[in-house]
């Protein structure tokens, strides 16, 4: 699938044996100003361990695949991208249902989920797009539930497609909008989403301070 899947799903493989920065022994044969050589697809140099490369990819993905393989053994790492698919689209379903009342018009929704291109595509290939629209989905769908004790988990599932794609920090701020609009407990459900949000923040920035050597550094 080249630099990305090849990307996660080595990184997968780092999780499970603890060792994400690692030592590339090709660096110890090439000339020094052509150690960069040595770096595979979908890693950088480590800045501060010689001849080692760190992940360049988020490890919200890979850490669902090193779960994954743990439990199911080392091809399930394949199945994550296309289990995540079945999350968008059921939860779409859920949300249509919700707004419209409706089966036929929920089925119809996600059924045009399943089928667009992009996530018919990569919900077959070791890539995080459909997991982390999955992620940020039922974040929005459990905040939408307007039950307070949901708000947690909410949250939970905001970190994650944080973890698996950090640009879309923005956009799961954003959803904190949601427990704001309406239903009981208004500000303590937003708060207790935005808490573990928070946590799911402070991870990323230790994850790149330990990858990059700066907690803004990606």
């Amino acid at each position: 699938g080249g630099a990305d899947s090849y990307g996660y799903v080595s990184a997968s493989e780092r999780l499970r044996a603890g060792a994400l920065v690692q030592h590339e022994a090709l660096a110890d044969v090439l000339p020094a100003d052509a150690a960069g050589g040595a770096t595979p697809l979908g890693y950088v140099p480590a800045p501060h361990v010689p001849s080692a490369t760190s992940p360049a990819y988020p490890l919200g993905l890979p850490a669902q695949m090193a779960l994954a393989s743990a439990l199911f053994g080392p091809r399930a790492v394949f199945y994550v991208p296309f289990a995540m698919g079945l999350v968008l689209v059921a939860t779409c379903y859920w949300l249509a249902f919700r707004a419209a009342g409706d089966h036929t018009v929920a089925l119809a929704a996600a059924a045009v989920v399943a089928i667009h291109p992009v996530v018919f595509a990569y919900a077959i290939q070791a890539m995080s797009d459909v997991p982390a629209t999955a992620w940020y989905m039922l974040a929005g769908a459990l905040l939408v539930s307007e039950r307070a004790a949901l708000a947690p988990l909410a949250g939970l599932a905001g970190a994650a497609s944080v973890l698996t794609r950090t640009a879309l920090l923005p956009g799961v701020l954003a959803l904190a909008l949601i427990p704001m609009a309406a239903g009981e407990k208004r500000v303590a459900r937003a708060v207790a989403y935005g808490a573990v949000i928070a946590i799911g923040i402070a991870l990323q920035g230790w994850v790149q301070w330990h990858l990059y050597g700066h907690p803004l550094a990606n």
